[in-house]
């Protein structure tokens, strides 16, 4: 689903055009990247949560191309945990063979 695919469904359940519902997803999309930027954890009803995980310092990485041993800079990495329904709800759908 792209982002205009949510505008679009967001106007059609609201009932609303979709300008006043392409600033209702922007907002809410800055709204949830402020709170992970600011290290809060973001909770999100019958989804999840999104959590700000601890940073992961400097570490010693390879150039695909040359070989050559690069140091990465550290950054923090955003962890994801499904609530138990999502599971639930995901537990029944029917795996794809590769």
């Amino acid at each position: 689903m792209t982002k205009a695919d949510m505008i679009a469904l967001i106007a059609a359940r609201c009932s609303t055009d979709k300008t006043k519902a392409a600033d209702a997803l922007d907002t809410l999309l800055r709204t949830l990247a402020d709170e992970l930027a600011a290290g809060d954890r973001v909770h999100l009803p019958h989804i999840g949560a999104l959590v700000a995980a601890a940073p992961i310092g400097t570490r010693k990485g390879r150039n695909p191309r040359t070989g050559a041993v690069i140091e990465l800079k550290p950054y923090r990495r955003i962890r994801f945990r499904a609530a138990k329904g999502l599971k639930a709800r995901l537990a029944v759908l029917p795996v794809a063979a590769e």
